[in-house]
């Protein structure tokens, strides 16, 4: 359990326990009847508490993508102000994770409205590869997209986004 939830549940041990004594000196209620009273309030409250946790990390973890295709890229934008970040994180990308990793283009290329770079994935890298660029982008953005071979599609429907969407320049897909 995380510190939080420590604290919640010490804070409200420490608001019921006066609410019990009063209890006992005023009603009559035994000892144990008031022992049992609190261990089914403190159970009933770290079940809360835990539910509380869980429902945090099912929203982060829902947060991305579904991964139900094979094949994906993942094109990250940087600007000149951004660029040796881009740089250290396209070497990490290559060394660290074994992913193949695209050109540094510093100019448009396709339907990208900033300079990028590819990163090309599986689904079997999927769920270490998402968490991970997250983590580690700072900011920047990045489109995440399967390869089906419609590349309309792909860009658009079956697209996703970290950070800040941008648009794309969908037109060179309609002109083939």
């Amino acid at each position: 359990m995380t510190p939080e939830i420590y604290r919640s549940y010490f804070l409200a041990a420490m608001l019921i326990t006066p609410l019990l004594s009063l209890l006992i000196d005023n009603s009559g209620v035994t000892t144990e009847k008031i022992i049992a009273i609190f261990l089914v309030f403190s159970n009933m409250l770290l079940a809360s508490l835990y539910h509380q946790e869980r429902q945090k990390i099912e929203v982060t973890v829902m947060a991305f993508p579904a991964n139900r295709h094979s094949n994906y890229h993942a094109h990250l934008y940087f600007d000149e102000t951004t660029m040796d970040h881009a740089i250290e994180l396209r070497g990490m990308i290559y060394t660290q994770l074994g992913l193949y990793v695209g050109n540094l283009n510093t100019k448009l290329v396709g339907p990208h409205p900033k300079w990028s770079f590819e990163i090309a994935f599986t689904s079997e890298e999927f769920d270490m590869f998402l968490p991970w660029i997250d983590s580690h982008r700072n900011g920047l953005s990045v489109l995440l997209h399967p390869v089906t071979g419609d590349d309309l599609m792909d860009h658009t429907k079956y697209a996703s986004w970290l950070g800040q969407p941008l648009t794309l320049k969908l037109s060179i897909f309609t002109a083939e």
